[in-house]
């Protein structure tokens, strides 16, 4: 018998090894062409010899090539046609993988050995065989597998099945992969030595499909329980699968006996899947149910569930016979967001017949439920963010009182301050024509408010409201008389309305009665405004001492804004009205009960005025290298404001409001505020025309003061 033998260390390297790796090269080369010569099939691939590793590959009447390497050593056999792996090794052959620190190979019978090898310094068994084949894998004492049967035997295993282990003294391999276990144990505990476990002596494993098991019994903490049955059925599949959904049972007082919610699964794809099940009760009643989940991954995912029923009750000749048809729908839809950049879709879906979860037997929340909304809606945008248009359906339902509203379709198109008018390609100096911003902003709506009962019908169709809304919003900032800022605004906004209506008293009813007239109407109303602000500071700065410098900041403001009375009869907005039988006249818009409300009525003219003031300390530090600066605010802000209404033709001016807000050693805020009237009261405490310096020779009257402190 010829023994070749080659070890070679990463760490060692002397002359003895490296005669001995080129004396392994040629004896290799001899041992080729001898088991060529008796095995034509039979030849070694051209080695690679690393520092820490050997690798080759060997075809024989093998259907693949065997590759296989070993961390310590390899010892060839050629007499007995075997190859021993010591340590780390590995063998790969088509879809198995085997891990172990022994591994012994027959060519003559195509067969392989693994096991472990004992520790000298820790005496315990180490690089047990680790088995691997697709997704399955397994944990054992000793293994021997047939290469060209594909059958083999496996001592002292552990393998996971689905969601648990099994564990196994001997496991024989067939072909088709299923597996035979004697004295084997079922467990979802994940430790080597499992707390608990269904023991059995026989085992069969179906891959992919289900674990079958003889006469069983419970173990808890090795002790054997009472707990027995004859067979043990167990669920091996994985991915996809469709099967019969059991129904549950039970009774009614008003439909019967029933079996709900029982049908068929259908797993159909990755990416879809649906339920059909099916209610009957005894009495004659019966419904259907359809249910998917569908996903298409980084684009979207939804759910989708339709419900029918045909409830019956009592008999055709009773008196409380009735029959209902109710139905439901409910779907919802998410966009990922990383599908488009520039739009998103979604939609959530609720609605029915607001009898249909008290009619049947049904879960308690949704019996409970009784408001329900729906939402759909598109957005897009331009890369800028400058333009958007946004389209959206809704739907609103209270299944106590049967209302309904739904508004379909409702849109809107923004668009964000355009660039300035006439706009120069210098950047560095502009007009003031250049400084003014101009946007624009539609709606439009179409809703009705019915009950379930009457939307399919037609009277429903005179309900519809439906209108449109343009808004151009301008706006503007300019410097006057140097240290001074101006900023002017406007707004306008026009309303398209498709219907109007008119009152009148009809004195035989004693009243009011509103009727709809179908026209088509243009509403304007615009408003204007302008502030003018400026900062005053007060600057001292002392050369020694802690305080660098204090400074005062004083911001006055003044703003006016303007809105004519659209109740002027040169408008056409409002109409008079006799209100009551005594004759009393009043206005209304002709537009109240639209989509969008006319302009209000009332002129509004307000002139605003108010100061805030800002103190801040500058403190110096000085270290060994150098001398720092650090800000405190002394007071953050004490504000006065007031106004003076011009619309009005009494009490003018406003109370004067004054606040005050500061932070305390950084981390406790004071806030404190009070308020002040210029008009006196009365002997009753009422509020009269008159100033307060009028009366009492005071300037303002308090009224009211509130504070808080607060910390973090």
């Amino acid at each position: 018998m010829m023994i070749l033998c080659y070890r070679f260390h990463k760490h060692t390297y002397n002359i003895l090894q490296l005669i001995t790796a080129c004396l392994l090269i040629s004896v290799s080369g001899i041992f080729n062409q001898i088991y060529a010569s008796k095995n034509p099939a039979f030849s070694f691939v051209a080695d690679t010899i690393k520092t820490d590793t050997i690798k080759r590959s060997l075809s024989n009447e093998l259907k693949s090539k065997v590759i296989y390497n070993s961390y310590d050593s390899i010892l060839f056999d050629v007499v007995q046609h075997k190859v021993y792996l010591y340590y780390n090794a590995s063998i790969k052959y088509e879809d198995i993988t085997l891990n172990a620190d022994y591994i012994e190979i027959d060519w003559e019978t195509k067969t392989m050995y693994a096991t472990g090898l004992m520790n000298d310094s820790a005496k315990k068994i180490i690089g047990e065989p680790v088995f691997t084949q697709n997704d399955e894998k397994f944990t054992s004492s000793t293994i021997r597998y047939n290469f060209g049967s594909k059958r083999g035997k496996i001592s002292q295993v552990i393998t996971q099945q689905g969601d648990g282990y099994i564990h196994g003294d001997t496991i024989l391999k067939t072909a088709n992969d299923n597996f035979y276990i004697k004295t084997g144990k079922y467990t979802t505990c994940e430790d080597t030595h499992p707390h608990f476990y269904i023991g059995a002596e026989k085992l069969k494993i179906i891959k992919n499909n289900k674990i079958i098991t003889g006469p069983a019994y419970l173990v808890i903490e090795d002790v054997p329980t009472p707990l027995a049955i004859p067979f043990g059925f167990f669920p091996n599949k994985k991915g996809r699968s469709s099967g019969i959904v059991i129904p549950k049972y039970g009774e009614s007082a008003q439909l019967g006996f029933f079996l709900r919610e029982g049908g068929f699964y259908f797993g159909v794809n990755d990416n879809f899947d649906l339920l059909l099940t099916g209610d009957i009760y005894s009495f004659g009643s019966w419904g259907a149910g359809f249910q998917s989940r569908y996903v298409n991954k980084y684009h979207y995912t939804g759910t989708l569930n339709l419900e029918f029923s045909k409830l019956k009750n009592s008999e055709r000749e009773l008196p409380d016979y009735s029959l209902r048809k109710d139905f439901f729908i409910r779907w919802s839809h998410q966009q990922d967001p990383k599908a488009r950049g520039n739009s998103n879709f979604s939609g959530s879906v609720n609605a029915g017949t607001s009898t249909n979860f008290r009619n049947k037997v049904t879960a308690s929340d949704n019996f409970l439920q009784s408001v329900f909304n729906s939402s759909v809606s598109y957005n897009t945008w331009s890369k800028n963010n400058r333009f958007n248009f946004s389209a959206a359906a809704r739907h609103s339902q209270n299944s106590l009182t049967r209302a309904i509203e739904i508004s379909l379709p409702q849109m809107s198109f923004s668009m964000a301050a355009l660039y300035p008018f006439l706009r120069k390609n210098n950047p560095g100096r502009s007009a003031w024509y250049e400084k003014i911003n101009i946007g624009y902003s539609s709606n439009a709506i179409n809703s009705v408010n019915t009950f379930d009962t009457l939307l399919f019908k037609n009277e429903t169709l005179d309900k519809i409201r439906y209108g449109v809304s343009h808004s151009v919003p301008l706006s503007a900032s300019f410097r006057v008389f140097k240290y001074f800022n101006l900023t002017p605004s406007a707004s306008y906004t026009q309303n398209w309305h498709f219907s109007t209506i008119r009152k009148n008293w009809n004195s035989t009813i004693n009243k009011v009665e509103t009727d709809t007239v179908k026209e088509f109407r243009i509403s304007n109303d615009y408003s204007a405004g302008a502030s003018l602000g400026t900062r005053i500071f007060g600057t001292a700065m002392f050369r020694k001492g802690k305080i660098a410098g204090i400074r005062h900041t004083i911001s006055p403001n003044v703003a006016f804004n303007y809105r004519p009375d659209y109740s002027q009869p040169r408008f056409k907005y409002y109409n008079e009205y006799q209100s009551d039988s005594a004759g009393s006249i009043s206005k209304y818009s002709i537009f109240e009960n639209g989509v969008y409300s006319g302009p209000s009525s009332g002129k509004y003219g307000f002139i605003s005025f108010g100061a805030d003031n800002n103190v801040e300390l500058k403190m110096r530090q000085t270290t060994d290298t150098a001398v720092n600066f650090k800000k405190v605010k002394l007071l953050e802000s004490l504000s006065f404001s007031s106004g003076y209404n011009m619309s009005v033709k009494t009490f003018n001016w406003s109370v004067v409001n004054v606040n005050a807000r500061s932070t305390i050693l950084q981390f406790v805020n004071v806030f404190g505020a009070c308020s002040f009237d210029p008009y006196a009261i009365d002997t009753l405490g009422k509020r009269i025309n008159r100033f307060e310096y009028n009366v009492n020779k005071k300037l303002l009257r308090f009224t009211q003061a509130n504070g808080s402190i607060s910390f973090r």
